[in-house]
């Protein structure tokens, strides 16, 4: 049944599929592919610093009031979570507010869906670590609230600027370890559902966002689902 990782009713339509890890498969218009550690990945321009690219995904004129997904992706680099992220960070949704993904519909201003985060280290408690961490001093935006995942794959002793770090991955609700195990916490986890306040058409728009340019840092993704009812 198709979104039965959503809420295992029936009703949902898929408008958005990347799996980088299918044979021959590509990423989406806006994104770029790139390789990180032997891993053909999905990611914003390297050239483009600071700032965020975009895709987007049509509802083809479906109303729909629920948006159901998920994400997987790596850290590369020190990514510094939410803004206020260092360099090119933004506080407004339409701004690079995130080192990660963000999920909106509409415009002027953008209405925030889901954000996937890549804090600092996972035993961080500063501005750039997840606000979900225990004893975070740090929060989410306003807009933002508590419809996010936050996780790190690197700690204090191997953060380091130009490395992979492959073996703990993103948002999958696994090796949250440190401060890091509230973050992982939600049962739903890489999967979240959002109910929108009112009905709507809008096309879905992921945006790969960073305030610093590659190789500083960077968020890439091998697989992102959207569905909407």
């Amino acid at each position: 049944m198709e979104g039965s990782n959503c809420d295992g009713n029936g009703g949902w339509m898929r408008i958005g599929y990347i799996n980088m890890t299918e044979p021959g498969a590509t990423c989406p218009q806006g994104l770029y592919s790139y390789t990180y550690g032997g891993k053909t990945l999905c990611d914003k321009s390297q050239g483009s610093g600071d700032g965020c690219n975009s895709t987007f995904f049509s509802a083809i004129g479906l109303s729909y009031t629920k948006v159901c997904g998920q994400a997987r992706g790596y850290q590369y680099g020190p990514p510094d979570g939410f803004y206020p992220n260092i360099g090119g960070g933004s506080p407004n949704i339409d701004g690079a507010y995130v080192d990660g993904l963000s999920i909106t519909h509409g415009s002027n201003p953008r209405q925030h869906i889901w954000t996937y985060v890549v804090g600092n280290t996972e035993n961080g408690i500063l501005v750039h670590s997840c606000p979900c961490n225990n004893g975070s001093t740090t929060t989410s935006p306003s807009y933002v609230g508590n419809d996010y995942y936050c996780e790190s794959g690197a700690t204090s002793s191997n953060i380091q600027n130009n490395r992979f770090y492959p073996d703990d991955i993103m948002w999958d609700g696994q090796q949250c370890d440190y401060l890091e195990s509230p973050c992982c916490s939600s049962s739903r986890i890489p999967w979240f559902i959002k109910t929108l306040p009112q009905s709507v058409t809008d096309d879905i728009e992921l945006r790969m966002c960073s305030s610093e340019g590659y190789p500083d840092e960077a968020t890439p993704i091998d697989i992102f689902e959207i569905y909407v009812r």
